[in-house]
């Protein structure tokens, strides 16, 4: 389905599903944090954006550089686990920034990775010269960019869990500081051309390679930042599939497999254990395995499979009105 949007050739799937990490050199001798994301890790970005999120009004937001001396402080605390509180003031908004911005800069390799560099360029010519050229109610226009959601939700499916969550709390932010570009003069434009080598160049690529595409990659960012809330949701014919074939695995009663599955984790919050993901805690980012999820007494599975049931149908429903109402758009 992905290589098709996006007219990829026949290997391109391989790669997109190859590791990354094989073959990468370090390209820093400075003294790092983090080199992977790991829970830890997002933990960690997950504590600086909870802060964030209550600053998104501060002028010039991830542009004015913060203390150093306060940021490599902050970083200290974090590291060793420290509980750091925030209310008194010790660190300004643009400190942490500061710091969330050199943890980023810090991994081995750009947040998304490497391999699905080219995928995701191509993602963005699909409305890279259509938001240039053409109006944005056009009915061209509309197509492309219902493919450029779905291709980047597909993409998005491609992550590991703990990158995925970062991912998603970073976009988060810079998508409620470009809402308020009013009023701390950072549009989506801005942030994304300060966070495009961060979370999509390739560590391992030569800046005169990243200079020729360093365009695509900032509008593909900046198209993140503007549609997060639609390319963070699972496309409805994946979503149908995934929840018929769980049902149909439940219907021949086996038990080598849970009803939820790591797709319904990441876009179903109410599939997961009473423990929200978004609290911050000592392991808030752990997913359940499919494989070790706790089983439900037998005497209250058929109870629990209509609940189940009643709310696949929900969200269903509910998605697919919001789907229909774009489409007219």
């Amino acid at each position: 389905m992905l290589t098709c949007i996006l007219d990829l050739p026949n290997t391109a799937l391989e790669e997109l599903l190859s590791d990354p990490a094989k073959g990468s050199k370090s390209i820093t001798s400075r003294k790092l944090h983090f080199r992977t994301v790991t829970e830890h890790f997002a933990s960690t970005i997950q504590l600086l954006v909870n802060y964030l999120s209550n600053c998104v009004e501060t002028e010039g937001l991830f542009r004015i550089s913060g203390s150093k001396s306060r940021i490599e402080t902050l970083k200290t605390n974090l590291q060793a686990k420290n509980l750091i509180d925030f209310a008194k003031k010790r660190f300004s908004p643009h400190d942490v920034a500061g710091a969330l911005k050199q943890y980023l800069g810090e991994l081995s390799d750009s947040l998304l990775p490497s391999n699905t560099y080219q995928a995701h360029l191509a993602a963005s010519d699909l409305t890279f010269s259509c938001d240039e050229n053409q109006p944005s109610n056009s009915e061209k226009t509309v197509r492309l960019k219902y493919q450029h959601v779905k291709a980047c939700q597909l993409l998005l499916l491609l992550l590991p869990y703990d990158t995925y969550i970062v991912l998603k709390l970073i976009l988060g932010l810079l998508s409620k500081v470009s809402k308020q570009h009013q009023v701390n003069k950072m549009t989506a434009l801005n942030l994304s051309t300060i966070f495009a080598p961060h979370l999509l160049c390739p560590r391992s690529m030569k800046p005169r390679d990243i200079c020729s595409t360093i365009k695509c990659a900032t509008y593909q960012i900046q198209f993140f930042i503007q549609n997060y809330v639609r390319i963070f949701t699972v496309p409805m014919d994946l979503y149908t599939k995934i929840v018929n074939y769980n049902l149909a695995k439940e219907r021949l009663n086996d038990s080598s497999e849970a009803l939820t599955c790591s797709v319904f984790k990441k876009f179903v919050p109410s599939f997961d254990s009473p423990k929200s993901t978004t609290q911050f805690s000592k392991s808030p980012l752990k997913p359940c395995s499919v494989f070790n999820a706790p089983q439900p007494v037998k005497r209250k599975r058929d109870s629990s499979r209509k609940v189940i049931r009643r709310k696949l149908a929900a969200v269903i429903k509910i998605n697919t009105a919001k789907d229909n109402e774009n489409r007219c758009r």
